[in-house]
């Protein structure tokens, strides 16, 4: 996986697939792309960020072929996940084959999301974009998941959730919205 420190874009051209790999353990975090506590960090271009996700079958099931729970994780969760950043910005780029939620922005400050494409259908609780942050605004994106296409919440207690503006979206799901 990569890791943005502050003052990094991360430009994908068109054409190009960052791919993940299928071995959990090349994985320092959970993600194919990570910020943690980083300033002024972006994700950007026509390209393609494919975290393989559907490669790996988080669900158990008995001889009989009944569900009987969840596997824990072997390999990355998300394609991108942002901590603690100030200042993100993710234009463009398409998003895809998570093992659980796409992209998530967890306490993050100031963030711009435009023309993100997302299509996330490989496993269950596919969720697209996950906002717990402040100051937040999504614009123009295409978002097609199997569960949550967008989801606002609180994932830590104490961290604040607000100020969020979501425009010009198409929202798809196989479960909610």
């Amino acid at each position: 996986g990569l890791t943005l420190k502050n003052n990094v874009t991360l430009h994908v051209v068109k054409g190009a697939t960052l791919l993940g790999s299928t071995n959990g353990f090349e994985y320092i975090v959970g993600s194919l792309v990570n910020a943690e506590g980083a300033v002024n960090v972006a994700i950007e271009g026509e390209g393609t960020l494919d975290a393989q996700g559907h490669k790996w079958e988080r669900r158990r099931f008995d001889a009989n072929g009944k569900h009987i729970g969840w596997r824990r994780p072997d390999r990355p969760f998300n394609v991108c996940r942002f901590k603690n950043c100030r200042n993100v910005r993710i234009e463009g780029v398409f998003m895809t084959n998570p093992s659980s939620w796409t992209c998530v922005l967890n306490n993050c400050d100031g963030v711009v999301v435009r023309k993100l494409r997302i299509w996330s259908h490989g496993n269950t609780s596919n969720d697209g974009l996950d906002i717990a942050s402040r100051n937040v605004l999504v614009e123009d994106c295409d978002i097609d998941s199997e569960d949550d296409a967008l989801v606002i919440k609180t994932i830590e207690p104490f961290h604040r959730t607000e100020n969020i503006e979501v425009r010009n979206c198409r929202l798809s799901s196989n479960s909610g919205i």
